[in-house]
């Protein structure tokens, strides 16, 4: 439709209101508020039933309603009833545009996770009859970092562990296994909403005895897997199964103390590995 024909439109409509071009404007802006918000401008809405909406005003449309507007004010008309009308129906539309865009959920990049469980596993040999002295199975507990490698699928990861346990034995030792590793997990993302996933980590663990004997620190790696279950945006759990693995030499002694200067060892290595198992439930911060 031409500028003429528009404006041919708008005078007809202008004359049949008896020289009142308001209150067409009025209705016409009103006709593109969402329709549980409009007001019953028609006798259609007084009777229950709904008339159809107009398509939405082309820019044309939208520019020619505005020249009739300042030819009204310039005439000396009431307009401010119109122009307020005017703004209350474009703020009532761009909030119901703007609702009506589904808001995409923000990708985290981050996870704290504190955790505890169960810790299994592991033992040495008494150095004098060679007789097995096992760790205690106890409570182990810690905390994950996590960082996106460049998206949600692969993250770096941080683990602390630490479990006080016992070495078993005619004479017992109160022992703290500590475990910090670094390396990486991949998430499976494309499952939902339980999001299995799979990670390696490398890095040391210490034994720490009770009383003076001598602290050990040993190069080790976990391999692990297990699952997280989002609840909200920020918050989930995490289920976590690993296997920690301590490097030893077989032919060493631990936890060794000097007497009358010669050195006394408690625990003897029986093996060039000692293998731990971690099943724990954490709670995850994302942000």
């Amino acid at each position: 439709m031409g500028a003429g024909a528009l404006r041919a439109r708008w005078a007809g409509r202008h004359a049949a209101a008896g020289g009142r071009l308001e209150p067409l404007l009025v209705a016409r802006m009103l006709t593109y508020l969402p329709s549980d918000q409009a007001p019953a401008v028609a006798a259609g809405h007084r009777s229950g039933t709904r008339p159809r909406r107009p398509a939405a005003p082309s820019i044309r449309e939208k520019f020619l309603m505005n020249q009739s507007l300042a030819r009204i004010c310039k005439a000396g008309r009431q307009c401010l009833p119109v122009l307020l009308a005017a703004a209350v129906a474009c703020a009532w539309s761009g909030a119901a545009a703007a609702q009506s865009v589904p808001s995409q959920p923000r990708e985290n990049h981050f996870e704290i996770t504190p955790f505890a469980g169960y810790m299994a596993g592991g033992g040495f040999k008494d150095p004098i009859d060679d007789s097995d002295r096992d760790l205690e199975s106890e409570v182990d507990y810690g905390l994950f970092l996590n960082m996106n490698a460049g998206s949600p699928d692969r993250q770096y990861e941080l683990l602390y562990s630490r479990q006080g346990t016992r070495i078993e034995g005619a004479t017992p030792i109160d022992l703290a296994v500590q475990y910090l590793q670094i390396g990486g997990i991949v998430n499976f993302t494309d499952v939902q909403p339980v999001v299995p996933y799979f990670g390696l980590t490398v890095g040391a663990t210490r034994f720490s005895p009770d009383g003076d004997l001598d602290d050990e620190t040993r190069f080790s790696f976990s391999v692990g897997g297990g699952a997280k279950v989002p609840i909200t945006e920020h918050i989930g759990l995490r289920f976590d199964a690993r296997a920690f693995v301590t490097v030893m030499n077989s032919d060493s002694e631990f936890f060794c103390r000097s007497v009358a200067g010669a050195a006394s060892c408690r625990i003897a290595v029986d093996s060039s590995t000692m293998v731990q198992y971690s099943a724990t439930l954490g709670v995850i911060a994302a942000f």
